[in-house]
């Protein structure tokens, strides 16, 4: 069973969360959904979601004001059902977004149970609700908790994102479910690349960062003289855009329809940074040096024209994985003396399920548009990622403790790109990262489930963690068996 602090929308009404094939219920599970609260249907709370609770009790008291937010576990902005499908989603067929990443997918455990913990909400989130959730699910009996937890802009959470490490309430009830045997997994921030901006890295705790894929998102750009250039694009609205004037001019706002504009060729001096741009319009983004030929032939080519072609994928583009420009920097926040983030999963340009109410993408400022999956960028999207590792190992070894499934998902991370050469760090012009951007390296799953050798010493504080993070003081070092 998997725990995530964030909420799974709408059941079986999101395709990833069909219940076919999915793990028997456990006898010793005691969660449910008789919490759920309000315009939550518990029938749907059977073989794949088997438990969903809200909390907000310590955040009603710390407000001055009423909450808005209905009382319910329900997912009211879909980051929580984009989650949750990394980790648990079903087989699904044809996904993609808007023609984007077109194929089958699945989550890193498809058949895994999935039980879920509201504790993030529109008008911020409390300490006390967040202890109170990773309690509740320590006594429903879960096997492993994600929380992909820590916006800067959320009200109510500096303290929780400054506290000191013996009062940081995630580090404090983290390492009361670790006691008890439960992994815990968290996403690392998304403050990069600026050092020591990393939210949740405690030692007994696995903290993600993200990375990028060798998945390119793309559209076609061929000009009237027959040159074709590829450039970035999310732009959802159109397959294409056929034999256009191409005018070169830096005065007029793209796709502007009092300039008579259709389409844009925007120019970006860092093309591997645009996890967070929207497409409003049909556009795609070009480097510099691209450019040139685009400028070069609408200044001086007879009668230029364009085309672009959108909703293309492009596999095996560039080196990969690099570390995401935005993901978090070691070393902690809360107590610098702690080496993390500990691994690096997939986090840039993420496909996953998308919440039934929200939009999936906007034409201009008009025109909202929905779509069955979404595309986010985050480190919320590289932690489960992991977490789906880590049920994996808790499956395959169910004696191991959190310590030991750690030292499985670290040993056997790679340091290597896809070109042989050592993982780059997009924030920081592409030279080779530090283990303070990757940390141990990306997540190989396949090498995690026959690890080798591992740590499998599970200490308190000062005691040796995972390989000796804090001064070693009786680290044992054994052959990983079952």
């Amino acid at each position: 069973m998997l725990s995530l602090t964030s909420i799974l929308a709408y059941g079986q009404k999101v395709l990833s969360f069909k219940d076919n094939g999915t793990t028997e219920i456990p006898t010793r599970w005691n969660g449910s959904c008789d919490g759920a609260g309000e315009d939550f249907n518990s029938s749907l709370c059977k073989y794949k979601l088997i438990g969903a609770r809200y909390f907000n009790g310590g955040l009603k008291k710390e407000r001055w004001e009423k909450m808005k937010s209905k009382e319910s576990a329900r997912d009211s902005i879909g980051h929580g059902t984009l989650v949750s499908s990394i980790t648990v989603g079903n087989y699904a067929n044809g996904a993609s977004y808007f023609g984007y990443g077109k194929g089958a997918a699945k989550g890193i455990t498809p058949h895994a149970l999935l039980a879920v913990y509201k504790v993030l909400w529109s008008e911020g989130m409390s300490s006390l609700d967040i202890i109170a959730a990773i309690d509740q699910a320590v006594s429903d009996g879960v096997d492993v908790i994600s929380l992909s937890i820590g916006n800067p802009n959320v009200q109510f959470s500096r303290y929780i994102r400054t506290a000191l490490l013996h009062e940081n309430v995630i580090s404090i009830a983290s390492f009361s479910a670790m006691g008890k045997g439960i992994p815990v997994v968290c996403s690392g921030g998304n403050e990069g690349p600026l050092f020591g901006t990393v939210d949740n890295g405690f030692p007994w705790l696995l903290t993600v960062a993200a990375g990028t894929t060798n998945r390119l998102f793309a559209g076609v750009l061929t000009q009237g003289n027959g040159v074709n250039i590829t450039g970035r694009t999310l732009f959802p609205g159109t397959t294409s855009l056929q034999n256009l004037a191409l005018l070169f001019n830096n005065e007029h706002p793209s796709c502007d329809k009092k300039a008579n504009v259709t389409g844009a060729i925007l120019i970006s001096k860092n093309i591997t940074s645009l996890e967070f741009e929207h497409f409003l319009c049909p556009c795609i983004v070009v480097s510099s040096k691209e450019a040139d030929l685009v400028i070069d032939y609408a200044k001086y080519g007879t009668n230029p024209s364009a085309s672009i072609m959108f909703q293309q994928t492009i596999i095996r583009n560039g080196f990969a994985p690099a570390v995401a420009w935005y993901s978090s920097r070691g070393p902690s926040r809360t107590y610098k003396h702690i080496l993390t983030p500990d691994v690096m999963a997939p986090g840039s340009f993420i496909l996953g399920a998308r919440h039934p109410k929200q939009v999936a993408g906007t034409i201009g400022l008009e025109a909202d548009l929905y779509n069955d999956y979404l595309i986010s960028s985050g480190t919320s999207f590289a932690c489960p990622h992991v977490t789906g590792v880590v049920a994996l190992l808790k499956a395959k070894y169910p004696k191991w403790s959190p310590a030991a499934i750690g030292s499985a998902i670290m040993t056997t991370a790679n340091p290597i790109d896809n070109t042989k050469r050592p993982i780059r760090d997009n924030g920081k012009d592409h030279q080779v990262a530090s283990p303070l951007a990757m940390g141990a390296g990306h997540i190989d799953p396949n090498e995690a489930l026959d690890p080798g050798s591992g740590s499998s010493h599970v200490g308190g504080l000062g005691s040796a963690e995972r390989g000796g993070r804090f001064n070693a003081l009786a680290l044992e070092l054994r052959a990983i068996a079952p």
